[in-house]
């Protein structure tokens, strides 16, 4: 049913994303620039581009995520610390670090975003390697989270289910790759991230853009859907 003229609607940023890919980390500049001059809730969705693996990454793997560095660099202007190919033994494997978000979600609103961050930031500007259980229990203690209970919950079966969670949203949204943006738009309620829930039947998504957007196109973008329904 569609919503009465007088219902006040609520909107937030759906953010598809990994905070182990490089485009994401190419795209942060844009999603700064958009959420200074558009500021709303957001929400995270992490599909997670590699599952668990402890096998060491394959030379052809380690080059070809080299030369995706290389592009994302060349596009967005992002900065690498390119001494990571020479310091880690990585692993193809970015669910651990999306499960570290969730845990420190489950420990405080707003959690989340905060380890996004700082997984960004360990990666790519001070080359270490977020695909080591041990560097993710350093990054979840300077978080403040607690070592041991952390440790143990990494993976565990309640953080691998609620993951799956996210996975399953971001098919239902239609989403294809990281980064992948939605504005979303519902009639009243509490817009506020919500981790792996799903959206009222009478929210509407609107795409508003991926890796190559630029701050002023999303701006744009989310002033022409904003504006006409009085936010």
């Amino acid at each position: 049913m569609p919503a009465s003229p007088n219902t006040p609607l609520r909107a937030k940023y759906v953010y598809v994303a990994d905070p182990m890919c490089s485009w994401c980390w190419g795209f942060e500049r844009a999603l700064t620039q958009l959420r200074e001059s558009c500021p709303l809730p957001l929400e995270f969705v992490l599909g997670g581009l590699a599952p668990d693996n402890e096998q060491p990454m394959a030379a052809e793997m380690r080059a070809m995520i080299a030369k995706n560095w290389k592009r994302v660099e060349e596009v967005t202007g992002a900065a690498f610390n390119w001494d990571y190919w020479e310091r880690a033994e990585p692993r193809r494997s970015t669910w651990p670090a999306c499960r570290l978000m969730l845990a420190a979600e489950l420990e405080s609103r707003g959690g989340a975003e905060r380890a996004y961050g700082a997984i960004q930031r360990a990666y790519y500007r001070d080359a270490r390697d977020p695909s080591q259980l041990e560097v993710l229990l350093q990054i979840g203690t300077e978080l403040g989270l607690e070592r041991e209970r952390l440790a143990g919950e990494l993976n565990g079966a309640n953080l691998r289910a609620l993951h799956r969670t996210h996975r399953e949203r971001m098919a239902e949204i239609g989403a294809r790759g990281f980064p992948t943006l939605f504005l979303e738009i519902r009639p009243g309620g509490d817009s506020g991230p919500q981790p792996g829930g799903a959206p009222a039947a009478t929210a509407k998504q609107y795409l508003l853009g991926s890796a190559r957007s630029t701050g002023a196109e999303l701006i744009e973008q989310v002033r022409a859907i904003t504006a006409p329904l009085g936010l």
